[in-house]
């Protein structure tokens, strides 16, 4: 499949709030114990308005959404990955997302086509931009 014609597209925004039991058993699977992120009243201390979202979380807001383009029961391997914050997420806050395609670009190796598929997750909350996540994809086929 060529990706580059769905360059520019978008999903559809989808609504997404994480309650608190979730961030507690995410970080306690990536092994972060600090108590923004399992203890509500240690994080307002520290001036947040509940748990804090751990910065790696954003990547599981991709199960949310449906990407037309993607056809997530191919083998895919995950490379790179950047997230970049306007503020810090929060359990039991809406935000609304949707992935863009930005760019994509082929590599040939061996017997194999490498289609390399950049994507943009954009996190809001009440209209403003709260937080970006870019994400590579990479499709692996064989040569016809």
């Amino acid at each position: 499949m060529h990706y580059s014609s769905f360059i520019g597209k978008k999903t559809e925004t989808v609504s997404i709030i994480i309650p608190r039991n979730i961030v507690r058993e995410y970080a306690e699977t990536v092994g972060l114990s600090l108590d923004i992120y399992t203890d509500v009243e240690k994080a307002r201390e520290a001036g947040y308005p509940d748990l804090v979202l751990p910065a790696t979380y954003p990547v599981l807001f991709w199960r949310y959404v449906k990407i037309p383009w993607l056809d997530l029961n191919l083998p895919l391997i995950h490379g790179k990955q950047s997230f970049s914050y306007n503020e810090p997420l929060v359990a039991n806050q809406t935000y609304d997302c949707f992935i863009q395609l930005t760019d994509v670009s082929e590599k040939e190796k061996g017997n194999f086509l490498l289609q390399f598929l950049t994507h943009r997750l954009v996190i809001t909350k009440n209209g403003d931009e709260a937080a970006t996540a870019a994400s590579v994809l990479i499709l692996k086929n064989e040569k016809k």
